[in-house]
């Protein structure tokens, strides 16, 4: 799957993650062992958005989200659910509304098990 994730990634407009140097040095690491080059996109960070909004306060993605009104479905975390709940804190950011709950999605259908 690495070339259909790095064309997704490639056409990108702006990368969004909660933590952009962890996601990215996990994205370099995963291109580096397939002997690939991770695509060069701009980022957006919620963390250091969050650190400038709270400053002097715990950032983590779940704190943030108590903040806004948000929770996950359960104790732990997975990669949609990370995305969505990061997308309401992106949005919630730069405009000030809240999300009432999360859009529905589901787990793409093409996963090798």
């Amino acid at each position: 799957h690495a070339d259909e994730i790095a064309a997704r990634l490639a056409s990108a407009d702006i990368w969004l993650m909660h933590n952009v140097a962890f996601d990215c040095r996990l994205l370099e690491q995963d291109f580096d062992a397939l002997g690939r080059q991770l695509p060069a996109r701009p980022t957006f960070c919620t963390l250091r958005a969050a650190r400038k909004k709270w400053p002097g306060r715990s950032n983590t993605l779940n704190h943030c989200l108590e903040r806004i009104g948000l929770a996950r479905a359960g104790k732990t975390h997975g990669a949609l659910e990370d995305a969505l709940l990061t997308a309401a804190l992106f949005s919630f950011l730069h405009t000030g509304k809240r999300w009432k709950r999360l859009p529905e999605a589901h787990a793409p259908t093409n996963l090798v098990h």
